[in-house]
């Protein structure tokens, strides 16, 4: 029995090792059969990746295509619209200090810069003689508040630059709150004006720097209030929005012209231009903040000064004349109705006295009936006529023919500015310098009520109809 045991264990072992041989075996083909149809699938996966990596070197996708041109709008944005924003403002301010000497000396009729370049190169030869001429710096001076006061003037004027939309696409640092950014870092240029003053250790700049304060606390009140007023009625608080506002409804300076000449006074007070110069009397201070400075730091004052002019003409212009766009669309459709209704309203009117006359006078007739009819009644009323309609037709003109893209907008917004900078340089051309009670009176007593009023009448009107 236990042989035989052993026997059936023995037979039972080799069948049993056979089977399991086999199925070995086998298991062993199909994983060798299953590897090979991977390897040549792999072979095939990477021969088509390897083409298809090669199509997108030579031919990229369009998502390839977007991704690149989405990244190069953001690198231009963030880095090479403020460098070519900050170059532009700069030059521009050298030729604005050109255009006014040129200007001014056309009023007082003499010929002003004729010598360099016949007046052209002017800003250049006056830019390397401030480079080239020694920076005086006084005994008792706090020195390195005196360095910094030019250099905090001069960059944050350039750094207000960038806020502004100068592009069709608003293209730049631009936020939901610009508006109150610009006005908020804007407020920080009287602390250029207080540094140099007190590094000075004069008391013609010590006289300055608070003439300076007082002029620019009190119209910024004035000036904060116009705002809120423009951010009640477009909405918003955003330099693009109030842009793409006015482009639907029209210029806010046929809504609120009052406050736009407001506005325009206030901010020729705090750029301490004329008549509101009194920081830098010079029958009264010397020269006032900056008297103690020369040389290449006393040009950045007054470049830091120009650029600024040209920072608030650009604000004025986004906030009250549309930015770059001529009048909206939507705006010329509703003169151009108006100018057809008028001229039928005077050829009615003509018309009407013409019937009039032909009745009360019957017997007139040839000659005398055709001098009759165009009397002095008719005359003027024909000369209206004519004049609306010419009117109309370069409304339909511009409406048809004028199409704002990135060219037309620049070129639109800059001579809407030298517009401004013309009335400016002007102003200091005409009108003599007030006294500084004057000028903070005119403020407290006059244009602050004013923009309070306005301001009750505009929340009253919104919470009436609005709400």
């Amino acid at each position: 029995m236990r042989h035989n045991n052993s026997a059936t264990w023995s037979c039972l072992f080799y069948f049993n090792y056979d089977n399991f041989v086999k199925n070995l075996s086998e298991t062993f083909q199909r994983v060798v059969t299953l590897l090979k149809t991977e390897f040549v699938d792999c072979e095939k996966c990477a021969k088509k990746e390897a083409e298809l990596k090669q199509k997108q070197i030579n031919t990229p996708s369009a998502e390839n295509e977007e991704l690149t041109q989405n990244f190069d709008h953001e690198y231009i944005n963030l880095l090479a619209y403020p460098l070519i924003i900050i170059i532009t403002f700069i030059l521009l301010a050298a030729y604005l200090v050109l255009w006014e000497r040129r200007l001014i000396a056309s009023v007082q009729r003499r010929e002003g810069p004729t010598v360099t370049g016949k007046g052209l190169l002017q800003p250049i030869a006056d830019a390397l003689k401030s480079l080239f001429k020694e920076n005086l710096v006084p005994i008792y001076a706090v020195k390195w508040l005196f360095w910094i006061a030019p250099c905090f003037s001069l960059v944050l004027s350039l750094f207000l630059c960038i806020f502004l939309p100068y592009l069709v696409d608003h293209a730049g640092v631009e936020s939901y709150y610009s508006i109150i950014y610009y006005f908020a870092y804007s407020s920080l240029s009287i602390f250029g004006i207080i540094m140099a003053g007190w590094a000075g250790r004069s008391k013609y700049s010590m006289l300055g720097v608070v003439r300076a304060c007082a002029a620019i606390i009190s119209y910024e009140i004035v000036v904060g209030t116009i705002l809120i007023i423009v951010i009640l009625i477009t909405q918003t608080a955003s330099f693009s929005v109030v842009i793409d506002y006015q482009n639907e409804h029209g210029w806010l300076v046929f809504y609120i012209p009052v406050l736009v000449v407001i506005f325009f006074i206030s901010t020729l007070a705090e750029l301490n231009r004329t008549p509101f110069d009194l920081t830098e009397a010079e029958a009264e201070l010397v020269a006032g903040y900056n008297v103690e400075y020369s040389g290449l730091i006393f040009a950045f004052f007054i470049l830091a000064e120009y650029i600024n002019i040209l920072n608030t003409g650009a604000v004025i212009v986004i906030l009250f004349f549309g930015g770059g766009q001529y009048i909206g669309p939507d705006l010329i459709s509703y003169l151009i109705n108006i100018d057809q209704y008028l001229a039928e309203t005077v050829n009615n009117v003509s018309e009407l006295i013409k019937a009039f006359r032909r009745s009360r006078y019957p017997y007139l007739s040839g000659k005398l009936w055709e001098e009759w009819k165009t009397s002095i009644w008719v005359i003027p009323l024909t000369g209206l006529h004519k004049l609306i309609i010419l009117h109309c037709d370069g409304l339909k003109f511009i409406s048809k023919y004028i199409v704002i893209n990135e060219y037309t907008y620049i070129l639109v917004f800059f001579i809407k500015l030298s517009i401004y900078c013309m009335v400016v340089i002007l102003i200091r051309a005409i009108l003599p310098r007030l006294r500084f009670d004057k000028l903070i009176e005119i403020c407290w007593y006059y244009l602050l009520p004013i923009c309070l009023v306005c301001l009750f009448v505009l929340a009253v009107i919104i919470v009436v109809y609005f709400t």
